[in-house]
């Protein structure tokens, strides 16, 4: 198994989020803090970022790079990305070849691609908190060695029991979040990511201002070890502490090759954010998916706690379900969730690039074409839309 797919996932869960600060990418031009009302810890520019946050918040501006590609630490962005580095070395693979190269939702691509999510959703819930509380091991989570010891315990043909992976410490989260991407003429991306949390937030409106009030207390540990109302149960390193901000799942996510950004994307969506944009993200990285054919592609989701593959509707064949079941996996089918929004534009290569043409009107088909930047919205929720000017 190479590194490289068990990376991807725990980068992205490593880094830690605060709640409504997107992460910015300049090209060419810098983008100033005055014209955005949060800068994100991670940003870009962390000069600016530290200048915009004085003292209340540490700024690192680190990266990681994969099949290519480089994404920018926003948030969970680098334990997301890091999972693409868990599939097993074979004669056909390589071992260079990301686990979703097994082929779209397939019984193998499905199975490593759980049992990373397993082990970085236990590793994000058990050790992360903000880190001006908590030391987070991010070298430990990040480091190669550390991924070739995870991969020595995934088993090629069997689930691995999520109580044995961990002391039971999943995430808690609301699903009630917003996020846009956007991309301008000059390639300057922002990717944003805002929560008020559950419905209508803390259903708090200050008089007079029209804004409600957001109840992102609830992400904090209710009680370490103890499940909530959906049987998620937290860690002591995100307990609640006066002045700490509590750990999010929120991964607005910057995606750039050869130094110029392609892809801008995020999510709604709780704790099943994290794989919603990874899902997204290598739709179109490793399956050649454009940019809506990549948003409106069924999903799966496994967070170590329950213990449980959910499943979107369409998302396995009646032969990949019954293979990942014998392999000892409980598959819950619900409806669809999350919404991405996506912002792309093609990096390289001849528009024609692609699959051969059957004869229809190339306009409404084939590869993304240069010069022109794509939107995509996530009919999940139908209140989104991609507009350009």
């Amino acid at each position: 198994m190479p590194n490289r797919f068990m990376r991807l996932i725990l980068v992205l869960l490593a880094a830690f989020t605060v709640t409504s600060r997107p992460a910015l990418a300049q090209r060419p031009a810098p983008i100033e803090p005055m014209h955005v009302h949060h800068v994100h810890l991670n940003s870009v520019n962390p000069s600016a970022a530290a200048a915009y946050y004085p003292k209340a918040f540490p700024v690192s501006a680190t990266k990681t790079t994969f099949n290519g590609y480089e994404a920018v630490k926003t948030g969970n962005v680098y334990l997301l990305f890091t999972k693409v580095n868990t599939p097993p070395q074979t004669e056909l693979t390589g071992p260079q070849t990301s686990v979703w190269h097994f082929g779209w939702n397939t019984p193998d691509s499905v199975h490593y691609a759980v049992e990373a999510e397993r082990r970085a959703y236990a590793d994000r819930n058990t050790y992360l908190g903000d880190p001006a509380f908590v030391k987070n091991p991010l070298d430990r989570l990040l480091s190669k060695d550390y991924a070739a010891e995870i991969r020595a315990h995934i088993q090629p043909d069997k689930a691995t029991a999520s109580k044995e992976v961990g002391p039971g410490v999943a995430p808690h989260e609301k699903a009630e979040t917003t996020h846009y991407s956007i991309i301008d003429q000059e390639g300057n991306a922002a990717t944003v990511t805002y929560s008020l949390n559950g419905i209508f937030g803390a259903a708090v409106m200050p008089p007079g201002t029209g804004v409600l009030l957001n109840d992102v207390m609830d992400d904090f540990t209710i009680k370490p070890g103890a499940s909530n109302l959906y049987g998620l149960v937290q860690g002591e390193a995100n307990a609640i502490a006066p002045g700490k901000t509590p750990l999010s799942s929120m991964a607005p996510t910057l995606v750039s090759k050869d130094g110029r950004v392609m892809l801008a994307l995020g999510s709604p969506g709780g704790s099943r954010i994290i794989t919603i944009v990874l899902e997204t993200a290598l739709n179109m990285i490793d399956y050649d998916m454009q940019p809506q054919e990549a948003v409106d592609a069924p999903r799966i989701h496994h967070q170590w706690l329950p213990d449980e593959v959910f499943v979107e509707p369409f998302a396995l064949s009646a032969d990949t379900a019954k293979l990942l079941q014998g392999m000892g996996y409980k598959l819950t089918t619900q409806t669809p969730w999350g919404a991405a929004e996506v912002v792309a534009e093609p990096v390289s290569g001849p528009a024609t690039a692609g699959l051969a043409t059957s004869g229809n009107d190339s306009t409404f088909g084939g590869n993304m074409r240069q010069g022109f930047v794509y939107g995509a919205t996530d009919d999940r929720r139908p209140a989104g839309l991609a507009a350009g000017e």
